[in-house]
C-alpha cells in the first residue's frame, strides 16, 4: 500500500529476475547507495541466498559505492550525514524518504550535484568479492556469538569482547578446549595470537585472560 492505496506487487524471486535482466544489459555494474555497506548489502545478500540466485546476480556486478563514506569525505564536519539531511543542506529541498523512487532520485541528484572525482569514488568503492567475504564473515560471527552467552551472562566478558572473539572464528568450545589443554596459558595463547600483519587475534588484556581462565577453572569437570 502507498498512501492507503493498494499498489501492484510481485514476489521477490520475480523481482530479482527482472532486476538481473536489467543488470545483464550492461555487465559491469556499480551499485550506488547510501550506507549500503552496513545495511543494504547484508539485506540484499541474505535475500539473494534465500532465493538461490547469488551467482546469477554476481555475474553482472563489478562492485558497490557507498555514498555515506563518499559524502563524509567530500563534506567533512557536518552534524548529520543522513540522506535527507544532506539533500536539505546541499540542495535546500526536501523529499519523501519513505517513497523508494523519490529516495533513489534524491540520491542521484546529490551524487551528480557534488560531482565527486574519480579518486574520491574509488576510495568509497569496494568489489563484489570484498562485499561477499564481509557478508560471509559476519554470518559466521552471528552463529558463533550465541555460544559465548555463558561468559556474557556471568559478566566474565563484555558483549563487545564476545563479538571480537566470535569475529576471530572462536566459539565457547574453542576456549574451553584451549583451557583444558594448557590452562590459563592456553587462553592467553589463543587470545593473543597474531596474524601475518602482527594484529592480535582478540586481546592482550591480562584482565580478560584471567577472567576467562577463572571462569573455566570454576566449572565442574563435566560442565
Amino acid at each position: 500500500f502507498c498512501h492507503d492505496k493498494e499498489v501492484k506487487s510481485v514476489g521477490i524471486k520475480e523481482a530479482f529476475k527482472w532486476f538481473i535482466l536489467c543488470l545483464a544489459q550492461y555487465k559491469r555494474n556499480i551499485i550506488i547507495g547510501h550506507n549500503i555497506k552496513s545495511y543494504d548489502i547484508p539485506v540484499l545478500f541474505c535475500a539473494l541466498n534465500n532465493c538461490s540466485i547469488m551467482n546469477e546476480f554476481s555475474c553482472s556486478i563489478l562492485g558497490f559505492l557507498d555514498t555515506l563514506q563518499l559524502f563524509k569525505s567530500l563534506l567533512p564536519g557536518l552534524t548529520s550525514y543522513s540522506q535527507s539531511n544532506l539533500y536539505n543542506t546541499i540542495l535546500n529541498e526536501t523529499y519523501d524518504g519513505h517513497d523508494s523512487m523519490e529516495d533513489v532520485v534524491a540520491l542521484s541528484r546529490l551524487f551528480h550535484h557534488l560531482a565527486p572525482s574519480t579518486e574520491a569514488k574509488q576510495l568509497s568503492s569496494f568489489s563484489f568479492d570484498s562485499a561477499a567475504r564481509r557478508y560471509d564473515h559476519n554470518q559466521k560471527t552471528k552463529l558463533l556469538l550465541p555460544t559465548l552467552t555463558p561468559l556474557t551472562e556471568k559478566k566474565v566478558i563484555t558483549l563487545r569482547t564476545a563479538n571480537v572473539i566470535a569475529a576471530s572464528g572462536m566459539s565457547f568450545s574453542h576456549l574451553r578446549i584451549s583451557y583444558a589443554r594448557d590452562g590459563r596459558q592456553g587462553i592467553e595463547d589463543v587470545l593473543k595470537e597474531e596474524d601475518v600483519n602482527g594484529k592480535v587475534r582478540v586481546t592482550k588484556s591480562k584482565k580478560i585472560v584471567d577472567a576467562i581462565s577463572d571462569f573455566f577453572k570454576s566449572l565442574k569437570p563435566d560442565a
